[in-house]
């Protein structure tokens, strides 16, 4: 009895939807979303699982970004600025909007 093994090549993703989500595009909006998201699941998992008061955390994080929308201010895009993320993402410098 003879085993055949099977070797995968990892090939590089090319599709434009995959080009979207790489860091070469990370801007401050982007990463500000990215970490609320998290922090939105992450503390609604550990109120389900630990403790319910996790949820004042994820009405932190809500009410943090309802006034980053009207102050266009949040701690975390200094960081993300401090980091040096770019405001807006270098492919779309330049184009009109929608375009």
């Amino acid at each position: 009895m003879t085993v055949k093994s099977t070797t995968f090549q990892s090939t590089p993703l090319k599709s434009k939807a995959f080009k979207s989500l790489t860091f070469k595009s990370m801007t401050v909006d982007r990463a500000l979303r990215m970490l609320a998201g998290f922090f939105i699941l992450l503390t609604l998992a550990l109120a389900h699982w630990v403790s319910p008061w996790w949820l004042l955390f994820t009405a932190f994080v809500g009410l943090n970004l309802l006034q980053s929308a009207f102050t266009n201010w949040c701690p975390a895009m200094a960081i993300f600025r401090w980091m040096g993320l770019p405001e807006t993402c270098a492919v779309t410098q330049g184009r009109a909007p929608g375009d």
